[in-house]
């Protein structure tokens, strides 16, 4: 609402751009909702810029354009007019947030992905042993956390390789 209590009139600007599903008000509705109290701040502490903007960017009440719905809308409109440039672009979208991201474990830490990958589908496989043999259940949740931890173990594993990958990308495109 203004100031003056009159409701803010937005245009639907989803429908300039068929392949945007969503309207402004929802992708930072959304958006919103996924962020837990004091990420705002949080954010704005991070990258220095003022809280009030950060709030006004994912606020489904403030008629400000917030750079996520800008984003998606060049996105979509990349989709329609030059598909495989939009995928190559979000592909380097990516690819730079992974190379942004915290190191999860040592770069110089050797990771053996397949060796995870045998951890975790042995895991998996004590969780459905223990099932069919009708072992108690305090066995079978200890195998399912087992799985779970080994399972997360894995993940931890290929999001740091990509990150490495990310980086190296990065990097080989800073010395050019």
């Amino acid at each position: 609402m203004y100031g003056n209590g009159s409701p803010i009139n937005r245009v639907d600007i989803s429908a300039i751009h068929p392949n945007l599903m969503f309207t402004q008000t929802e992708v930072e509705s959304r958006l919103s909702d996924a962020m837990p109290d004091g990420t705002r701040e949080d954010i704005a502490r991070e990258t220095g810029i003022y809280p009030g903007i950060v709030r006004g960017w994912i606020n489904p009440d403030d008629e400000r354009k917030s750079p996520f719905f800008t984003v998606l809308q060049i996105m979509a409109a990349l989709d329609r007019v030059r598909p495989a440039v939009g995928s190559r672009v979000w592909q380097e979208m990516c690819a730079m947030r992974e190379a942004s991201r915290p190191a999860t474990m040592g770069q110089n830490v050797e990771i053996d992905l397949d060796g995870k990958m045998g951890d975790m589908a042995k895991e998996v496989t004590d969780v459905v042993v223990a099932k069919c043999m009708g072992k108690p259940t305090d066995e079978q949740l200890r195998e399912i956390q087992e799985a779970e931890e080994a399972i997360a173990e894995y993940k931890t594993c290929v999001l740091e390789i990509a990150r490495r990958r990310a980086v190296e990308r990065v990097d080989n495109v800073r010395v050019m």
